[in-house]
């Protein structure tokens, strides 16, 4: 379209023939197709772009206990006083001999950014899709999880690491803080293990009625199952779900008993 005058000879009989390619006057009239972006078929195939407000997130979780501006406050300022007053923590921090309380650090991130980063990771994995749909929450209550693999190893649980089926033999060692008399519901499942039925889980511990943060305490409704994941389906998501009950319930319909 764009291209120059040129002259093409042409050897037709015995006198040559000039063939002359210029640029069409008619290209201004030429329609130009106009496609979507692909930010606009995203959004026409979203179905939660529709409605927004059907669709809104709801957050479902535990709310939080903040204590009073003026008592938090004080006691930042208290901890500001009481590390001027200690003269020799700079100077052991340019020796390179401070240390640091890594129980406290633990402490401050569960109160501080902890639970908000632990939403991001959830959100980013897809738990909250796969298991809750539109809802949400921020974890308040944080498990301490392991596995003991034998006599000598133990397999911790943290946020996105790797387990082997083999390491998850047996059932977890799980502790968390909470209220003595307050009552709890555990769950283990599974968003990628149903075999039959993607859109579904796969439940591998029921624990419900947990009195304070004693698992042991609880009523057993479904045995705890060691993950299976077939060759080849790759990585799968073990959630541990932790609801909070308002008083005991009567789980002897739902018993399921090991096969």
């Amino acid at each position: 379209m764009w291209a120059a005058k040129h002259s093409f000879s042409l050897l037709g009989g015995t006198k040559p023939v000039s063939l002359q390619v210029t640029r069409s006057k008619w290209w201004k009239k030429i329609i130009h197709n106009v496609y979507p972006t692909l930010q606009e078929r995203f959004e026409e195939l979203d179905h939660k772009q529709k409605d927004p407000e059907l669709y809104a997130p709801v957050n479902i979780g535990l709310p939080k206990r903040r204590p009073p501006r003026r008592e938090l406050l004080e006691s930042r300022l208290q901890h500001l006083k009481e590390l001027r007053k200690n003269k020799t923590l700079e100077k052991e921090a340019w020796k390179g001999n401070l240390k640091l309380d890594l129980d406290q650090v633990q402490a401050d991130w569960e109160t501080g950014t902890g639970p908000h980063q632990l939403r991001v990771l959830a959100q980013h994995y897809g738990i909250f899709d796969h298991l809750f749909g539109n809802a949400y929450f921020v974890p308040r209550i944080f498990l301490n999880i392991s596995y003991d693999y034998d006599e000598d190893t133990v397999s911790p649980v943290y946020r996105g690491n790797t387990i082997k089926p083999k390491e998850a033999a047996s059932t977890p060692d799980i502790q968390f803080h909470s209220d003595p008399d307050s009552l709890w519901t555990l769950i283990l499942t599974n968003p990628d293990g149903n075999l039959l039925d993607n859109d579904h889980e796969c439940l591998h511990w029921f624990v419900g009625n947990i009195v304070g943060g004693d698992t042991s305490s609880g009523e057993v409704v479904c045995d705890y199952l060691q993950p299976f994941p077939p060759r080849g389906t790759g990585y799968h998501r073990m959630v541990f779900v932790l609801y909070k009950q308002h008083q005991r319930i009567d789980f002897s319909k739902y018993r399921r008993e090991q096969p």
